[in-house]
């Protein structure tokens, strides 16, 4: 098993859907940006807040370094399945693809599943938007 993986399950826990979720979302976003580990990243989750699916909060914060102590993640109640991070003048909303929400909904949570959504291309999960926010 991967390094990232025991992190993620020393972490949590365990491993679970929606934290490796949210772990692959950070980190696609960090690419997508040309963003490090850093301060200046800010993330707005909009996703429901009942577990298990606040869990992709704990995969974000474990990927991208936003954490609450700092102030830059932050949690709307909304069940959108998205996250938009913001660094410097760049924008980039990640959304959870529709299937991959029925897929998870009509799963029992295991380690092998999760293992699966771990080793698949960001594509496969996910919409994405890049933009600038430049005046």
């Amino acid at each position: 098993m991967s390094s990232e993986i025991e992190y993620i399950k020393r972490f949590h826990g365990k491993l679970d859907l929606y934290i490796l979720i949210g772990f692959k979302m950070g980190l696609y976003a960090l690419e997508l940006l040309k963003c490090d580990l850093y301060w200046d990243l800010k993330i707005e989750v909009e996703f429901g807040r009942k577990t298990p699916q606040s869990y992709i909060i704990d995969g974000l914060q474990l990927s991208t370094g936003c954490t609450y102590g700092k102030g830059n993640i932050t949690a709307l109640s909304s069940d959108s399945k998205k996250a938009t991070f913001q660094f410097k003048e760049h924008i980039c909303e990640i959304k959870i693809r529709s299937e991959v929400i029925d897929k998870i909904s009509s799963l029992k949570d295991s380690e092998k599943i999760a293992l699966e959504f771990y080793d698949s291309e960001p594509s496969q999960l996910f919409e994405m938007k890049l933009f600038s926010n430049k005046k």
